[in-house]
């Protein structure tokens, strides 16, 4: 669509230049100028793969002075405009493309396009001007700072019309498209000749969506950019920034899926994706490949957050920091992503902390099965509760919230594991309701952090049978018997398996009934004591050594085999049975410390108020 609007004007030209020519012949008074054809006799010297590897560093920000080549000439590059301003999305900016990749050059010039137009053969003289990267992307500029470091900028209109020339009539049909996947780009984030190679090249991604197509804008008017995402039928993501000025930031994404031609870009660690017009996105329509078909209203849900590295990514759920900033937002552990909130290192507002997440609409008089649910995982102390409600409206503000009885865990100090809310009826409703999953606590030093996942609505979720705990008794003792299984224990209250999904964490703690010195706990809170030269090693019922390194002062670092050092603790025995538990090599002790409801290594010289745990011996 775009090669034929070219084609078009530069017909138009050219028949109204051979017009004038005969108005011209007939009537002396009707004079028009002659077509003028840009034309320059440099030719380049240098590929831009060429020069890309010369000038690259893996700094985020910098700028090195372009010099000559080894013959002593000015380096020239040469290639055909594949982007430009001519929407305003790309800002003070043109790409240029030759046969081994593409490049941007930054200049603080307008209107680029009225002489830079995309096909048209562009040479730019390097020499003396600088190479390097801003925020990541490598381009052709002037030397500015960034946080009072070198970075690239933006060279003056002078410095630019100087030192580039125009070549001919554009010719949009010499443009090469380099036609990849989403997961093909995806892949390459990590590969620095793939960045090297694909920054600032125009790409062709066949058989996508926009989440938010027919729903959302392509930007927020007034704004520098907006984030919106591609996404293919397998769940693949691809990041798609939109200026807040361009001429079509108010238009409506395309719905259902089509092609997508648009230029790759590169934002500090991960691609992004730059629309040179709209009209680059092809033969739109039919079903959407967006969760829930990107509409606001689904009659199902079934949410598992993979490939997700926002929560505007999915379009149709919603964030409400109703008080406070401890927004929800996704994050991928161990293989899994998730939905998480924490108020850790947030701001509480004038009602502490009040967070939500929001389905898309549920329509349960179309729903399969009126029922939905979900699962919690939680981890850490202190300030933080999650409740779930059902919501008349998408604003918890002027919603009638329904709470709901759901299976939530509640904090231990560890990470629990995650736990089935169960199968929660929506029968009682009608209409469109929502689901709103609100993090709620006040203001304070410390917070839980929940994470949610496997929202799903409309059928019920499978229920995991509750698999039997086998329980041992566990007697005081005041000496270790190599080889046996022991549980720490303070003010009454037993270390608990860390999770055994986790590489790391803290014994959580639950209360036990004593009676003569014995109480009756479950067997995965033992752990195997067993002497090795320096002291004794410990490991979980889940088979993990329960170790320390030097970065970590204040949780088990969890590992398989044994790490060596880290693993090793002494035992000391008091009078009063209490025992000084030492790790060999941080010197941290593993106490109760301050008011934490776990038991952890600590360093009890940065933290001198603990209690130190006494050691129970599973009987025979």
């Amino acid at each position: 669509m775009l090669k034929m609007k070219y084609i078009k004007s530069l017909l138009a030209a050219v028949v109204l230049g051979f017009t004038g020519a005969t108005l011209t012949g007939c009537n002396e008074d009707l004079e028009m100028p002659p077509l003028s054809i840009p034309s320059s006799d440099w030719k380049a010297n240098t590929t831009i793969a060429d020069f890309k590897s010369q000038y690259w560093s893996d700094q985020e920000n910098y700028c090195t002075q372009v010099g000559l080549t080894e013959s002593g000439e000015h380096v020239i590059l040469g290639g055909r405009v594949i982007g430009n301003d001519q929407t305003g999305n790309i800002y003070q900016a043109i790409q240029i493309q030759d046969e081994t990749g593409a490049i941007t050059i930054s200049t603080a010039t307008k209107s680029l396009y009225e002489r830079y137009k995309i096909g048209e053969e562009v040479f730019i003289d390097v020499t003396d001007l600088y190479a390097g990267k801003y925020a990541g992307l490598f381009q052709i500029g002037t030397a500015g700072t960034y946080n009072n470091a070198p970075t690239t900028s933006k060279m003056t209109e002078e410095e630019f019309l100087a030192h580039t020339q125009l070549n001919g009539l554009p010719a949009p049909s010499l443009i090469k498209d380099h036609e990849l996947t989403i997961s093909e780009i995806n892949a390459m984030q990590t590969n620095t000749q793939d960045v090297m190679l694909y920054q600032s090249q125009r790409v062709r991604i066949n058989d996508v969506s926009f989440i938010g197509g027919s729903k959302e804008r392509w930007a927020d008017a007034g704004t520098s950019g907006s984030d919106r995402y591609l996404i293919d039928k397998d769940g693949n993501r691809l990041l798609v920034r939109n200026s807040g000025y361009s001429d079509f930031c108010d238009q409506t994404l395309p719905g259902g899926h089509g092609d997508v031609v648009a230029i790759l870009q590169w934002y500090r660690t991960y691609w992004q994706l730059v629309f040179v017009t709209p009209d680059d996105c092809l033969d739109f329509g039919g079903e959407s490949y967006a969760p829930g078909g990107g509409e606001a209203v689904v009659s199902s849900l079934d949410e598992t957050f993979e490939g997700c590295t926002s929560i505007s990514e999915l379009g149709n759920w919603k964030t409400v920091d109703a008080s406070g900033n401890a927004t929800w937002f996704t994050q991928t552990y161990s293989g899994n992503t998730f939905a998480a909130c924490t108020g850790y290192n947030k701001t509480a507002g004038a009602d502490g902390i009040i967070s939500w997440l929001i389905t898309p609409g549920l329509d349960v008089d179309k729903m399969a099965e009126k029922v939905f649910s979900f699962e919690t995982m939680v981890g850490y102390t202190g300030e933080g509760r999650l409740e779930v409600f059902v919501l008349s409206s998408d604003d918890p503000a002027t919603a009638t919230l329904t709470a709901v009885d759901a299976n939530i865990p509640q904090p231990t100090g560890s990470w629990t594991d995650w736990i089935k809310s169960g199968n929660i009826a929506l029968e009682g409703f009608s209409g469109v309701v929502y689901v709103g999953f609100r993090y709620q606590g006040a203001a304070a030093a410390n917070f839980t952090t929940y994470r949610i996942d496997n929202v799903i609505a409309g059928k019920s979720a499978a229920e995991t049978p509750e698999t039997p705990t086998d329980n041992g008794t566990f007697t005081l003792t005041n000496s270790i018997v190599s080889g046996d299984q022991y549980v720490f224990v303070v003010d009454s209250q037993v270390g608990t398996a860390i999770a055994e999904n986790l590489s790391y964490g803290r014994l959580g703690m639950s209360a036990v009934t004593i009676s003569n010195d014995s109480f009756t706990t479950a067997l995965t809170n033992g752990v195997t004591i067993t002497a090795v030269d320096g002291g004794y090693t410990f490991v979980d019922a889940y088979g993990r050594y329960l170790a320390m390194d030097e970065s970590h002062l204040s949780t088990f670092q969890l590992f398989t085999t044994n790490p060596g050092q880290g693993a090793v603790w002494t035992i000391d025995f008091a009078a009063d049975g209490t025992a000084t538990i030492v790790n060999a090599l941080t010197n941290c002790h593993l106490v109760r410390s301050g008011t934490y409801t776990n038991i952890a290594p600590s360093d009890i010289v940065a933290y001198p108020e603990y209690t130190a745990p006494t050691i129970y011996r599973k009987a025979n």
